[in-house]
């Protein structure tokens, strides 16, 4: 990271893409980009660090919280259908302070980052069961084993977030947990899901 960047991310001013998408600390992504102002928008995320995904489904309820996904374009590319295609990688959850709008209708806002379970990778909290399920997933679906090509299986913090990130359960139950930043309560919602 540049002098630059080093400076912007200590006054985390930054764009912010509204999507329905929950993504944890280590956690990656692939997104398509066609809107003109979220082409603007990687663009300056390359020159200012990165962006902020913002948990958004107004069908949800979810139509302005305050947290996102602080993430840094890993990669991109260009689909078989001409449009950009970017890999993620989130690397913190920050509180979204007064959001501005710029010209191109792009939101930007001050941001201050915030602990959260699934950042840290130390525990004691088995997981070998949860982490082998997860790898069999990761393996069997093109894009996920191709953004995960090294998988933190024995960290327990790294699975349950995978975990949280990847069950078809509501964005809203999802949101519930960045509030509720417990590694063990989250790990025993999953088990009594994944082992129903």
């Amino acid at each position: 990271m540049n002098d630059k960047q080093e400076a912007t991310m200590n006054n985390f001013n930054l764009p912010i893409f509204p999507l329905p998408v929950f993504l944890l600390p280590h956690g990656r992504m692939r997104l398509r980009i066609f809107e003109a102002k979220y082409l603007s928008m990687v663009s300056m995320a390359s020159e200012l660090g990165g962006f902020v995904i913002q948990l958004t489904s107004p069908e949800q309820g979810l139509s302005h919280v305050k947290w996102g996904s602080l993430v840094e374009i890993k990669d991109f590319n260009q689909g078989p259908d001409g449009i950009l295609e970017i890999d993620i990688y989130c690397q913190s959850l920050v509180h979204i302070g007064q959001e501005k709008v710029d010209e191109q209708g792009l939101s930007l806002a001050m941001m201050t980052k915030f602990s959260h379970w699934s950042q840290f990778h130390q525990t004691s909290l088995p997981i070998s069961t949860l982490g082998s399920v997860l790898d069999s997933i990761i393996s069997q679906h093109e894009i996920l084993s191709d953004l995960y090509r090294v998988k933190e299986l024995r960290c327990a913090h790294w699975v349950v977030a995978r975990w949280l990130e990847l069950l078809p359960i509501s964005l809203k139950v999802k949101n519930s947990f960045i509030h509720m930043n417990n590694l063990e309560q989250t790990k025993e919602f999953i088990e009594s899901i994944v082992y129903k």
